[in-house]
């Protein structure tokens, strides 16, 4: 594999979306018809970013495609085997358009009590659509001057230990380019099907605004994933007879494998990259939730200021041990 590695990132572009392509009509084609042809597709998921080199450019579109297809791909085939899920509608299998739509975009599509998809009208669609598409530009124009500001810091004296990594105000920093990445990212697909006509769901929900830790990885943070992960793993797990806090636990830590693989494939060359941090992080919200949550109703604090401060302190903190470092490195 690594003999045949594509370094070019406009031939590893090319590549993802073809193989991007086949897979889901592979998917589109079968999958619904019998399960066991689920396990080549998930093979097919697995290997498409071994094909790209990560030492070279093409590791943006190793990323890429360990992040749409590995990750997006693989939950979304896990929630259609189970019933449910951006994939699972009638409309979605018949429309080629509508499922590619489905299967590849970071985004769900919004549909009504009848799964049929919600559709808007002139104004209301144009409106939608160029709000997140001005949205996306003005996160890009944050992050860009954001990462400008971090480079010149590195090069002040009196401001590098400041603002370099590992520091409050660098993570802080960094945090932010997560945040405005992930939500910019979702926002541009989110305004062209928009202007295409169709609504969407929301993926991002003023994740700074969190009353709570469950508030803001159930309601605020990517939501898209949270949905995936609901319909993948979280209700079939509750359909075992397991607890809510069983479940929820076995939701973060596939979640947190997910996490790594991304940073394994887009990193696999280097020595020291993979240590299980990302997925100790997911699995330490999980807890702290459950903690959260027999806090809240032991001493009556819903919706109370201690339990936002302590959701900022707890993000905070778990951020900068475990999520940034691997990152960093």
């Amino acid at each position: 594999m690594r003999l045949t590695a594509i370094s070019d990132p406009l031939i590893g572009l090319a590549f993802c979306v073809l193989s991007s392509i086949l897979s889901s009509e592979f998917c589109r084609h079968f999958v619904t018809k019998n399960r066991l042809y689920a396990a080549p597709l998930f093979s097919l998921h697995a290997l498409i970013p071994m094909c790209l080199n990560d030492k070279t450019e093409a590791a943006v579109c190793c990323v890429l495609s360990s992040t749409l297809v590995t990750w997006w791909g693989t939950a979304r085939v896990i929630a259609l085997l189970s019933g449910h899920g951006p994939l699972a509608s009638a409309n979605t299998q018949r429309s080629l358009g509508l499922f590619w739509m489905s299967y590849f975009l970071p985004i769900n599509l919004k549909r009504g009590s009848n799964q049929e998809l919600v559709q808007l009208g002139g104004t209301e669609r144009y409106q939608k659509g160029f709000t997140l598409v001005g949205r996306f530009m003005y996160k890009l124009l944050g992050l860009l001057l954001l990462l400008y500001s971090l480079d010149k810091c590195e090069t002040l004296e009196h401001l590098s230990h400041a603002c370099s990594k590992g520091t409050l105000i660098g993570d802080v920093c960094w945090s932010f380019v997560v945040l405005l990445t992930a939500s910019g990212l979702m926002d541009f697909p989110a305004g062209l099907v928009c202007l295409l006509g169709m609504d969407v769901e929301e993926h991002f929900a003023s994740p700074l605004l969190s009353s709570s830790l469950r508030d803001f990885w159930g309601h605020r943070w990517n939501m898209t994933a949270a949905r995936l992960l609901r319909h993948g793993c979280f209700n079939p797990l509750k359909k075992l007879n397991l607890s809510n806090s069983v479940a929820a636990v076995f939701t973060f830590a596939v979640s947190g494998v997910f996490h790594e693989a991304i940073l394994w494939y887009g990193s696999r060359s280097k020595q020291g990259c993979l240590r299980g941090y990302w997925l100790l992080f997911f699995l330490l919200q999980a807890l702290a939730a459950k903690v959260e949550l027999i806090v809240e109703k032991r001493f009556r604090l819903h919706n109370s200021w201690l339990i936002r401060l302590w959701a900022v302190i707890f993000l905070l903190t778990s951020t900068r041990m475990f999520f940034l470092p691997p990152a960093y490195r």
